[in-house]
């Protein structure tokens, strides 16, 4: 026997939506939405606002990762490796993940949502 609410009896069931007062319809969270979205917000959000230093910090990392496999295929064609390299690259990478901490300069802590 179908249920009711099916098309054999001629009424299809009403599906109500939350909406706000504009009538917009509103999206419930989950839990894990919730908790997505809060630390999205906590840990993201001040590097996002401090954008300068994240993108001068992200550079480092790239570049002192480049010199890392630059050193790497250098090997492969019979260079020795050398620990001076490596030192410079792996103090860029040091470097680029002080300054993704960082905050900007033109910026205070409450701005960067630090404290």
């Amino acid at each position: 026997m179908p249920a009711p609410g099916h098309p054999i009896f001629g009424k299809k069931p009403e599906v109500r939506r939350a909406e706000d007062l504009a009538g917009r319809p509103v999206i419930k969270s989950n839990l894990i939405h919730g908790t997505t979205m809060k630390w999205l917000s906590n840990k993201i959000l001040p590097f996002l606002l401090n954008w300068k230093t994240t993108l001068a910090g992200v550079a480092l990392i790239l570049h002192g990762l480049g010199a890392v496999v630059d050193a790497l295929l250098q090997v492969t064609d019979g260079v020795l490796l050398t620990l001076e390299g490596l030192q410079l690259a792996t103090g860029e990478i040091i470097a680029g993940a002080g300054l993704i901490a960082a905050r900007d300069a033109n910026k205070s802590s409450q701005d960067s949502k630090v404290r």
